[in-house]
């Protein structure tokens, strides 16, 4: 065993990379409302750094459709229409099956017990009642079973998409998750059986009702503001 086997390693992650992962997390919690401005100035004051890290996170979040650029220095958090949510399920709609059939030649047995091993997490996490994690697990699943660990294209266009939407509260919707889990168990039974028409079928359907279910979360949200 080398020497250095007790010492923790060190994490390389620049101010950059770790302003934007900071702020991109805060947009998706909802803790940064859409349409609050960020300053690159005041980021900079924030996290103890220049200003060229923080305009480059600035960038790096509007790159991902989260901000947009006012003037120089200045952006805001976008705020999220209907259009917004017609044009992005439209598209994940059209690329999500592809994706999923066109992957499973390269899925290797690993993958699917990870697969089935993120579902098993997503399920005892949802029993505990601690519903944070619930969207960055079930994004997981879904980038690798699209292929997206070794198609680096899929997994830009799709996470912009996936991105580029409000979370919703899991907590709202239980039941939901109960048939989401079960529909990933058979996502993965078809993708190991390669019964492709029906993969794509299943996951064009998953879709669908993800883009039900926003659909009237906005509308709840429209009521009640």
């Amino acid at each position: 065993m080398s020497r250095l086997g007790q010492i923790p390693q060190v994490n390389f992650e620049t101010m950059e990379e770790s302003i934007h992962r900071a702020l991109k997390e805060a947009i998706l919690r909802g803790e940064i409302a859409p349409g609050q401005r960020l300053l690159q100035e005041e980021i900079a004051d924030y996290f103890g750094c220049s200003r060229v890290p923080a305009r480059d996170a600035l960038k790096r979040l509007e790159a991902d459709g989260l901000v947009s650029a006012e003037v120089k220095g200045r952006y805001s958090v976008v705020e999220f229409t209907e259009e917004d949510a017609a044009e992005i399920f439209d598209l994940r709609e059209l690329l999500e099956p592809y994706a999923a059939r066109s992957a499973v030649k390269n899925l290797r047995q690993t993958d699917f017990e990870e697969l089935r091993q993120l579902n098993e997490t997503m399920r005892a996490t949802f029993a505990r009642e601690d519903y944070e994690p619930l969207t960055d697990l079930n994004f997981r699943f879904h980038m690798l079973l699209y292929g997206a660990r070794t198609r680096p294209r899929i997994n830009r266009i799709l996470s912009s998409l996936w991105l580029a939407r409000p979370r919703l509260a899991a907590k709202g919707i239980p039941q939901y998750l109960l048939v989401s889990f079960e529909e990933h168990d058979a996502m993965i039974s078809l993708a190991e059986a390669g019964n492709l028409e029906k993969l794509e079928d299943l996951v064009r359907k998953h879709v669908q009702q993800a883009r039900g279910r926003l659909a009237i979360a906005l509308k709840d949200n429209q009521e009640t503001s």
